[in-house]
């Protein structure tokens, strides 16, 4: 080699080196063909991180196989038992001198409402007491006329005489005591001579007080105005409306699960058929149906709250159980429904990061919590099924196809 070609061949050398120094620091920065790297997301697809999923309390649960078909569903209202509910008036008018329990507050059975005064509540005592003193007479002459008559000293017209005395005067003793026990009054006090100017209104039943409109100290009342309303809600009729079709399925002594549309969150409340009306309503060709619920005991079922129900029919007549998943578990998207599986969990440095996959399904009938599926595409062996935080999967979702579109 001469001098001359010796420049060329070195800086042709180093150029060399060089290269094959930045070929290993790029493959430094990729993945090599052996190391395993997560597949995409299909369109199908969305993925949680364990922290959402905590979040959001998402559980999962299995296909169930259960009979959802044999029942008959019916809507219609909750009315309390007209033994429940009592008008709570005065026997007789006065001014109103204590109101000792709050609207709302639960009472007892007699237990002291209001108080009220009248002057005419110590005249009528006064009456009564006198009155007493009068029959105390009138009887101690009446059995002396007797005794004399028995020694025919005494003449039989005397005695016919006092004991006409006598008899009116109980019957109008036995009055006033009627009158003041009904006021709420005493008598053996009473007797006693001690007089009271005011009376007690008390409740006829145990349950939940309610003020009438208009109600306050010192106001006047009179025995026609109610003052109090009081309901006992531990007891419903629930009044329902069941079609013309379906009204031969119908019988007294079958189970009925109410739910409430304003009580989403809250479970079904047994009940039982009680009562079939056995006039039909050709208006709405339906026949009414009122179940009982006997133990709403945390009251917050009310009167008036409108209600869905599924009636049990003859368990005989059901046919083979099919699919069911919880109705949580299904998603509307249309006019098609959809459910979620967990498809496979990645294990990242930050914690394990879940992905789910979304599948359609037809949907069928629909009964205690439970509808009854069949996929449109058939879903793995075993599936774990979203039970609970599918509308979030959803919305997770709908935010990555929205991502997506604005990048493109």
């Amino acid at each position: 080699m001469t001098p001359s070609h010796f420049p060329f061949f070195f800086l042709l050398a180093l150029s060399l080196l060089t290269g094959c120094g930045k070929k290993g620091a790029d493959d430094d920065d990729h993945p090599t063909a052996t190391q395993a790297a997560d597949p995409p997301l299909a369109p199908n697809q969305v993925q949680l991180s364990e922290n959402q999923v905590r979040a959001i309390n998402l559980r999962l649960g299995r296909l169930t196989t259960q009979d959802v078909s044999n029942v008959v569903k019916a809507t219609g209202t909750l009315s309390l038992p007209p033994q429940r509910r009592a008008s709570v008036s005065a026997y007789q008018g006065g001014i109103i001198r204590a109101l000792p329990v709050t609207e709302g507050q639960p009472v007892r059975q007699g237990q002291v409402l209001a108080e009220l005064e009248n002057p005419d509540f110590v005249q009528l005592q006064q009456d009564y007491l006198t009155q007493r003193d009068q029959f105390a007479f009138l009887e101690a002459d009446y059995n002396r006329q007797k005794a004399l008559l028995a020694e025919q000293v005494g003449v039989a017209k005397n005695v016919q005489q006092t004991a006409a005395n006598y008899n009116a005067a109980r019957a109008t003793l036995r009055s006033l005591e009627s009158r003041l026990t009904t006021l709420g009054i005493a008598l053996g006090p009473l007797r006693a001579g001690r007089l009271v100017s005011r009376i007690p209104v008390k409740s006829p039943l145990a349950g939940r007080l309610r003020y009438q409109p208009g109600l306050a100290i010192g106001a006047s009342v009179s025995p026609a105005g109610p003052l109090f309303e009081v309901l006992d809600t531990r007891r419903l009729f629930v009044e329902l409306q069941v079609f013309e079709q379906d009204f031969g399925k119908v019988h007294v002594g079958q189970a009925v699960h109410v739910t409430l549309p304003s009580l989403p969150d809250r479970p079904a409340t047994e009940a039982l058929v009680a009562y079939i009306d056995p006039a039909f309503n050709p208006a709405t060709k339906t026949v009414k149906v009122r179940a009982i619920i006997d133990h709403n005991h945390d009251e917050q079922l009310l009167p008036g709250l409108f209600v869905n129900a599924v009636i049990d029919v003859d368990p005989a007549a059901a046919p083979a159980a099919v699919a069911t998943v919880p109705d949580a578990a299904l998603v509307p998207e249309g006019e098609s429904n959809y459910l979620y599986t967990l498809v496979s969990t990645r294990h990242e440095a930050t914690g394990n990061e879940y992905v789910y996959e979304k599948h359609e399904v037809r949907t069928g009938a629909a009964a205690r919590g439970f509808t009854a599926i069949t996929p449109v595409d058939k879903l793995p062996a075993n599936a774990q099924i979203v039970i609970n935080g599918a509308y979030y999967l959803q919305a997770q979702q709908g935010k990555s196809s929205g991502g997506q579109g604005d990048d493109d």
